[in-house]
C-alpha cells in the first residue's frame, strides 16, 4: 500500500510543480509582452501625430499656386549611392 501511495504523491508532486513553472513563466512572458505593446502603442501614437501634422502641411500646400519645375530642382549634392 505505501508504493501506491508513494506513486500517487510522485504523480501529485510533479503534476503541481509543472503547473506552477508553467505559471511563473506565463506570468513572466505577460509582463514582457504588456511592456512591448506599451512600448509600441507609445511610438504608434507619436508617428501617428507625425503623419497628421504631414499631412495637415500638404493639405494647406497649393501645388498649382507654385510652379512645380521650380519646386523639384535636382539637387546634385545629395549622394543615393548607398555602397
Amino acid at each position: 500500500m505505501s508504493i501506491d501511495v508513494f506513486i500517487i504523491l510522485t504523480v501529485v508532486g510533479v503534476v503541481v510543480t509543472a503547473c506552477f513553472v508553467f505559471y511563473v513563466q506565463n506570468r513572466k512572458l505577460k509582463m514582457n509582452h504588456g511592456i512591448a505593446v506599451t512600448f509600441l502603442k507609445k511610438h504608434i501614437l507619436k508617428h501617428r501625430s507625425e503623419v497628421r501634422f504631414r499631412q495637415k502641411n500638404l493639405d494647406t500646400y497649393d501645388f498649382l499656386e507654385y510652379n512645380l519645375s521650380q519646386a523639384l530642382v535636382v539637387q546634385n549634392d545629395i549622394n543615393c549611392n548607398f555602397n
